[in-house]
């Protein structure tokens, strides 16, 4: 090999080392993208196979299935266990109940078992939860830890048991309000009650989704949770017609603003279960 050659390989391969270094500083440079915000958004007793998105043939819910058509699709997500207070323990936990300890409701999560909203604050993150349920109460459930702002003002008669709860219009907009102040790095926590019995909506939305009178035989384990107004419209049309209320009256509202954070931000939103007494059979959505 001449001097020619040898130097003409000697200049390749230190621009090759130029470029690899070049690049490897570029990397080094390089700004990482700020953790996304996150929205979690749990639905009580939404049964999976009453949301068209899931295969059911009526259209109870648009508002939140356009959001799922926008976004990832979970076909195979289980409730660990069938009542409100254990289940969201898990999804706010990632543990199953024997790990955290709440097998029922009105059993307080223990301080120790660490939550997502005690995982994120530490690291900037403003955190928020708005719950719309009576058993979800900070001083029943323990699910206060780790937020700045739990709002549990559930203060409405649920109408057939002693119990409180919080309409989905009040609560969204509660929610909504918190999180146009919270900054660049929120975590909302919603919880929605109007799947949940006692089942009283409007009459137009029983005239849109009720059965016909032979489908009750498979709903009699329901027929004490609907209100009297409701009761003539059927008891699965009486179940989705909180469903369908809940999606409109806020839905559009929410859902643009959703949609706007989902591009930077990391949305879900889940049933915490679902509601068996709707067909009176022991699955959970």
């Amino acid at each position: 090999m001449n001097e020619r050659s040898r130097r003409g390989g000697q200049v390749r391969v230190l621009a090759f080392v130029a470029s690899a270094l070049l690049a490897f500083l570029a990397a080094c440079n390089r700004v990482p993208p700020p953790p996304p915000p996150v929205v979690l958004v749990v639905i009580d007793t939404l049964r999976a196979d009453h949301l068209e998105c899931y295969g059911y043939g009526r259209v109870t819910a648009p508002a939140l299935c356009a959001l799922a058509n926008d976004g990832v699709l979970f076909e195979r997500a289980y409730a660990t266990r069938t009542e409100t207070v254990p289940a969201i323990s898990s999804i706010l936990t990632g543990l199953y109940p024997p790990l955290h300890g709440v097998r029922a409701n009105y059993l307080v999560l223990p301080e120790g078992v660490v939550t997502v909203a005690e995982h994120l604050k530490p690291l900037g993150y403003a955190t928020g939860g708005f719950v719309s349920s009576f058993v979800m109460i900070r001083d029943f459930s323990g699910f206060a830890q780790g937020f700045d702002l739990y709002d549990d003002r559930v203060r409405s008669p649920e109408g057939l048991r002693e119990n409180y709860e919080r309409a989905a219009p009040e609560t969204v907009d509660h929610a909504l309000a918190w999180l146009a102040g919270a900054g660049a790095r929120p975590f909302l926590f919603l919880h929605l009650i109007e799947p949940h019995g006692p089942y009283n909506p409007p009459p137009r939305y029983l005239e849109k989704l009720a059965l016909p009178a032979e489908g009750e035989s498979a709903c009699r384990s329901s027929a004490s949770r609907v209100q009297p107004a409701a009761a003539g419209g059927g008891v699965r049309g009486a179940v989705r017609g909180p469903l369908r209320r809940r999606d409109r009256r806020r839905g559009r509202r929410a859902r643009a603003a959703l949609r706007s954070l989902a591009r930077e931000r990391a949305l879900r939103s889940k049933p915490d279960r679902g509601d068996r007494r709707s067909r009176g059979v022991a699955r959970r959505g």
